[in-house]
């Protein structure tokens, strides 16, 4: 009787599998097995987007872009920087004219800092045509850098109540950077694992910077935001003391936001007072 009906079972089987039963079954597999491999694809594509996200390019020019920072000594805010941008055109070359205002806070007695940088900087070479410093709230003494290329020298000119004081080309065979297009390198190299030495031009001789880009991420909370963001890591050391920048000198070290604008979040630096902190508080 088993048998019997194992039979029939056989038969009835083989006449469904017959003819475009038969096709039809095997199209079913294989669609639902394409399915399951798009799904498993569309995973791993989604795992690697998120694993490579924070080494998106990075592009620290962004027009009309505003950055204020808070600086404290502990508990004091000792003041404001305040960073812009904006895109221009000369000559028919792209440009931005980058400026940083630094202010110290005037209910603090014991410290009064006060200065504009400006600059405008090439975004394919990250290279400045100028850069101008203007120190004190008056804006009555400045120092204008200029590239003299035919004698390949910096040339600075310091300027006191529109008096000129004094006229120099500082000779070098090396890059020079100022304090913003240094502050854009920072941010584009920002997670690279370089290690760079970056040249400046500081009371009338050249000067070096060094600076280390870990790839180390860390969340990072600044007022800006609420929740902590991821940043980058990097560490430097200035060869240098700016006494018209509280006493900045030594080591430092930073954190960039982990994204393709690579946004400056926080900065520790010693001053003359000690260690002081730059948090991102608007953006």
């Amino acid at each position: 009787m088993n048998t019997t009906r194992q039979f029939i079972s056989m038969q009835t089987f083989r006449r469904l599998m017959d003819g475009d039963t038969w096709r039809v079954v095997v199209l079913f597999i294989l669609t639902m097995l394409f399915r399951y491999l798009i799904a498993i694809l569309t995973l791993l594509v989604t795992f690697e987007s998120i694993a490579t996200a924070g080494d998106a390019k990075r592009n620290p020019f962004f027009d009309g872009e505003i950055l204020q920072y808070r600086v404290r000594w502990g508990f004091f805010r000792l003041g404001t920087i305040t960073i812009t941008q904006q895109r221009m055109i000369q000559d028919g070359r792209e440009l931005y004219y980058c400026k940083m205002k630094a202010e110290s806070n005037p209910k603090l007695p014991f410290i009064d800092v006060f200065f504009v940088n400006s600059a405008l900087v090439d975004p394919d070479t990250l290279t400045s045509v100028g850069f101008v410093s203007e120190l004190g709230r008056t804006g009555g003494h400045r120092f204008v850098h200029q590239w003299d290329r035919a004698n390949r020298c910096i040339t600075v000119t310091e300027i006191r109540d529109d008096s000129l004081i004094r006229s120099e080309c500082v000779p070098t065979q090396e890059r020079i950077e100022n304090e913003l297009s240094m502050l854009l390198i920072m941010r584009m190299l920002a997670g690279s694992g370089e290690t760079v030495t970056l040249h400046s031009v500081m009371e009338y001789k050249v000067t070096t910077t060094d600076v280390e880009f870990t790839r180390e991420k860390e969340f990072i909370e600044v007022p800006a935001f609420h929740e902590p963001l991821r940043g980058r890591r990097f560490d430097g050391k200035a060869n240098w003391t700016r006494k018209d920048y509280a006493g900045l000198k030594g080591e430092f070290r930073g954190w960039v936001s982990d994204d393709s604008a690579a946004v400056m979040l926080k900065s520790e630096m010693k001053i003359f007072l000690g260690s002081v902190v730059l948090e991102l508080e608007s953006y």
